[in-house]
Protein backbone atom coordinates (compact mmCIF):
# COMPACT_ATOMS: atom_id res chain seq x y z
CA UNK A 1 0.00 0.00 0.00
CA UNK A 2 2.83 2.40 0.85
CA UNK A 3 4.51 1.61 -2.46
CA UNK A 4 1.25 2.33 -4.31
CA UNK A 5 0.79 5.64 -2.48
CA UNK A 6 4.41 6.74 -3.06
CA UNK A 7 4.44 5.75 -6.74
CA UNK A 8 1.04 7.41 -7.35
CA UNK A 9 2.32 10.62 -5.79
CA UNK A 10 5.42 10.67 -8.00
CA UNK A 11 3.46 9.73 -11.12
CA UNK A 12 0.96 12.54 -10.46
CA UNK A 13 3.77 15.09 -10.62
CA UNK A 14 5.15 13.57 -13.82
CA UNK A 15 1.72 13.61 -15.44
CA UNK A 16 1.08 17.23 -14.50
CA UNK A 17 4.49 18.23 -15.86
CA UNK A 18 3.91 16.44 -19.17
CA UNK A 19 0.52 18.04 -19.73
CA UNK A 20 1.45 21.56 -18.61
CA UNK A 21 4.70 21.40 -20.62
CA UNK A 22 2.73 20.37 -23.70
CA UNK A 23 0.27 23.21 -23.14
CA UNK A 24 2.43 26.07 -21.83
CA UNK A 25 6.15 25.14 -21.89
CA UNK A 26 8.83 23.62 -19.67
CA UNK A 27 9.02 26.23 -16.90
CA UNK A 28 5.21 26.52 -16.49
CA UNK A 29 5.07 22.72 -16.57
CA UNK A 30 7.62 22.44 -13.76
CA UNK A 31 5.77 25.08 -11.73
CA UNK A 32 2.41 23.36 -12.24
CA UNK A 33 3.88 20.02 -11.16
CA UNK A 34 5.26 21.54 -7.94
CA UNK A 35 1.96 23.22 -7.10
CA UNK A 36 0.09 20.00 -7.83
CA UNK A 37 2.38 17.89 -5.68
CA UNK A 38 2.41 20.30 -2.74
CA UNK A 39 -1.25 21.26 -2.76
CA UNK A 40 -2.46 20.93 0.86
CA UNK A 41 -5.38 18.68 -0.08
CA UNK A 42 -3.08 16.36 -2.01
CA UNK A 43 -0.70 16.07 0.92
CA UNK A 44 -3.49 15.70 3.46
CA UNK A 45 -5.08 12.87 1.52
CA UNK A 46 -1.72 11.10 1.39
CA UNK A 47 -0.57 11.62 5.00
CA UNK A 48 -3.78 11.96 7.04
CA UNK A 49 -6.70 10.17 5.43
CA UNK A 50 -4.58 7.80 3.31
CA UNK A 51 -7.37 7.61 0.75
CA UNK A 52 -5.79 5.23 -1.75
CA UNK A 53 -8.51 5.65 -4.37
CA UNK A 54 -8.30 9.43 -4.33
CA UNK A 55 -4.49 9.42 -4.41
CA UNK A 56 -4.55 7.16 -7.47
CA UNK A 57 -7.15 9.46 -9.07
CA UNK A 58 -4.78 12.41 -8.58
CA UNK A 59 -2.17 10.46 -10.54
CA UNK A 60 -4.55 9.63 -13.40
CA UNK A 61 -6.22 13.03 -13.96
CA UNK A 62 -3.19 14.86 -15.47
CA UNK A 63 -2.61 12.02 -17.91
CA UNK A 64 -6.19 12.28 -19.20
CA UNK A 65 -5.61 15.94 -20.05
CA UNK A 66 -2.24 15.03 -21.57
CA UNK A 67 -3.65 12.27 -23.79
CA UNK A 68 -6.53 14.53 -24.83
CA UNK A 69 -4.00 17.13 -25.92
CA UNK A 70 -1.91 14.55 -27.79
CA UNK A 71 -5.02 13.04 -29.40
CA UNK A 72 -5.99 16.43 -30.81
CA UNK A 73 -2.46 17.36 -31.92
CA UNK A 74 -1.25 14.04 -33.38
CA UNK A 75 -2.79 11.45 -35.67
CA UNK A 76 -1.97 8.42 -33.56
CA UNK A 77 -4.57 5.92 -32.39
CA UNK A 78 -2.29 4.99 -29.47
CA UNK A 79 -3.15 8.24 -27.66
CA UNK A 80 -6.87 7.52 -28.07
CA UNK A 81 -6.44 4.10 -26.46
CA UNK A 82 -4.24 5.43 -23.65
CA UNK A 83 -6.71 8.23 -23.00
CA UNK A 84 -9.58 5.74 -22.82
CA UNK A 85 -7.63 3.55 -20.38
CA UNK A 86 -6.86 6.61 -18.24
CA UNK A 87 -10.56 7.52 -18.10
CA UNK A 88 -11.38 3.96 -17.07
CA UNK A 89 -8.74 4.01 -14.32
CA UNK A 90 -10.10 7.33 -13.04
CA UNK A 91 -13.66 5.96 -12.80
CA UNK A 92 -12.50 2.75 -11.11
CA UNK A 93 -10.25 4.57 -8.65
CA UNK A 94 -12.67 7.25 -7.42
CA UNK A 95 -16.12 7.79 -8.93
CA UNK A 96 -16.63 11.13 -7.15
CA UNK A 97 -13.45 12.62 -8.58
CA UNK A 98 -14.43 11.23 -11.98
CA UNK A 99 -17.87 12.87 -11.77
CA UNK A 100 -16.25 16.23 -11.02
CA UNK A 101 -13.36 15.92 -13.47
CA UNK A 102 -14.94 14.45 -16.62
CA UNK A 103 -17.09 17.56 -17.37
CA UNK A 104 -13.94 19.69 -17.01
CA UNK A 105 -12.06 17.36 -19.35
CA UNK A 106 -14.86 17.53 -21.91
CA UNK A 107 -14.93 21.35 -21.66
CA UNK A 108 -11.16 21.48 -22.11
CA UNK A 109 -11.43 19.27 -25.19
CA UNK A 110 -14.17 21.44 -26.70
CA UNK A 111 -12.12 24.59 -26.07
CA UNK A 112 -9.09 22.99 -27.75
CA UNK A 113 -11.18 21.71 -30.68
CA UNK A 114 -12.48 25.24 -31.37
CA UNK A 115 -8.91 26.26 -32.25
CA UNK A 116 -8.48 23.39 -34.72
CA UNK A 117 -9.09 23.53 -38.46
CA UNK A 118 -10.56 20.02 -38.76
CA UNK A 119 -13.09 20.35 -35.96
CA UNK A 120 -15.26 17.37 -36.96
CA UNK A 121 -12.32 14.96 -37.05
CA UNK A 122 -11.03 16.24 -33.71
CA UNK A 123 -14.47 15.91 -32.12
CA UNK A 124 -14.78 12.37 -33.48
CA UNK A 125 -11.44 11.31 -31.97
CA UNK A 126 -12.29 12.75 -28.55
CA UNK A 127 -15.76 11.19 -28.64
CA UNK A 128 -14.29 7.76 -29.43
CA UNK A 129 -11.82 8.14 -26.56
CA UNK A 130 -14.50 9.14 -24.03
CA UNK A 131 -16.98 6.45 -25.15
CA UNK A 132 -14.30 3.76 -25.12
CA UNK A 133 -13.23 4.77 -21.62
CA UNK A 134 -16.81 4.73 -20.35
CA UNK A 135 -17.45 1.38 -22.03
CA UNK A 136 -14.42 -0.23 -20.40
CA UNK A 137 -15.71 0.93 -17.00
CA UNK A 138 -19.35 0.06 -17.72
CA UNK A 139 -19.21 -3.10 -15.59
CA UNK A 140 -18.70 -0.77 -12.63
CA UNK A 141 -20.76 2.25 -13.73
CA UNK A 142 -24.00 0.38 -14.48
CA UNK A 143 -24.26 -1.41 -11.11
CA UNK A 144 -23.21 1.79 -9.34
CA UNK A 145 -26.12 3.68 -10.94
CA UNK A 146 -28.74 0.96 -10.60
CA UNK A 147 -27.87 0.00 -7.03
CA UNK A 148 -27.06 3.42 -5.57
CA UNK A 149 -30.47 3.38 -3.88
CA UNK A 150 -29.12 0.77 -1.47
CA UNK A 151 -26.27 3.05 -0.27
CA UNK A 152 -26.11 6.22 1.82
CA UNK A 153 -25.40 8.20 -1.38
CA UNK A 154 -29.14 8.07 -2.07
CA UNK A 155 -29.71 10.25 1.00
CA UNK A 156 -27.76 13.08 -0.60
CA UNK A 157 -25.47 13.58 2.38
CA UNK A 158 -21.83 12.89 3.12
CA UNK A 159 -21.34 10.94 6.31
CA UNK A 160 -18.76 12.45 8.64
CA UNK A 161 -18.41 15.69 6.67
CA UNK A 162 -19.33 18.91 8.47
CA UNK A 163 -19.59 22.07 6.34
CA UNK A 164 -17.24 24.83 7.49
CA UNK A 165 -17.29 28.61 6.99
CA UNK A 166 -15.99 29.68 3.58
CA UNK A 167 -12.84 31.42 4.83
CA UNK A 168 -11.67 28.28 6.61
CA UNK A 169 -11.01 26.83 3.15
CA UNK A 170 -8.82 29.87 2.39
CA UNK A 171 -7.08 30.55 5.69
CA UNK A 172 -5.44 27.90 7.87
CA UNK A 173 -5.96 28.29 11.60
CA UNK A 174 -2.71 26.40 12.12
CA UNK A 175 -0.86 29.35 10.52
CA UNK A 176 2.28 27.80 9.03
CA UNK A 177 1.41 24.15 9.63
CA UNK A 178 2.93 22.25 6.71
CA UNK A 179 -0.04 19.95 6.22
CA UNK A 180 -2.61 22.46 7.52
CA UNK A 181 -3.60 20.36 10.49
CA UNK A 182 -5.88 22.04 12.99
CA UNK A 183 -4.82 23.06 16.48
CA UNK A 184 -6.67 20.11 17.95
CA UNK A 185 -5.46 17.59 15.37
CA UNK A 186 -8.53 17.97 13.17
CA UNK A 187 -8.46 17.53 9.41
CA UNK A 188 -8.54 20.88 7.59
CA UNK A 189 -9.32 21.40 3.90
CA UNK A 190 -7.40 24.44 2.66
CA UNK A 191 -6.82 25.50 -0.95
CA UNK A 192 -3.21 26.56 -0.33
CA UNK A 193 -1.49 29.93 -0.12
CA UNK A 194 0.88 29.34 -3.05
CA UNK A 195 -1.98 28.06 -5.22
CA UNK A 196 -4.10 31.14 -4.44
CA UNK A 197 -1.16 33.43 -5.20
CA UNK A 198 -0.58 31.79 -8.59
CA UNK A 199 -4.32 31.99 -9.31
CA UNK A 200 -4.43 35.74 -8.76
CA UNK A 201 -1.15 36.28 -10.64
CA UNK A 202 -2.60 34.36 -13.59
CA UNK A 203 -5.69 36.60 -13.61
CA UNK A 204 -3.48 39.71 -13.55
CA UNK A 205 -1.36 38.30 -16.38
CA UNK A 206 -4.45 37.55 -18.50
CA UNK A 207 -5.87 41.04 -17.94
CA UNK A 208 -2.52 42.62 -18.78
CA UNK A 209 -2.16 40.59 -21.96
CA UNK A 210 -5.73 41.47 -22.97
CA UNK A 211 -5.12 45.19 -22.46
CA UNK A 212 -1.90 45.07 -24.50
CA UNK A 213 -3.70 43.25 -27.29
CA UNK A 214 -6.53 45.78 -27.35
CA UNK A 215 -4.05 48.68 -27.64
CA UNK A 216 -2.43 47.25 -30.77
CA UNK A 217 -3.82 49.11 -33.77
CA UNK A 218 -4.25 47.22 -37.03
CA UNK A 219 -2.08 48.41 -39.92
Amino acid sequence: IKLLIASSYIISGIGMYLWAKEEFGKIPGFTAALLYLFAPFHLSEMHFRVSVGMIVAFAVVPFIFYFCKKTLSANNILFIVLGAISITLLILSHITIATITLPLIFSYCLFTIMKKDKKKLALLKISVMLLLGLSLASYYIIPAITEVKYTWYSQGVLIGVTPRPFFEYIYSSSFFGFLFQGRHGEYLLVVGYAQLLVFFLAIIQLLTARNKKSKIKPI
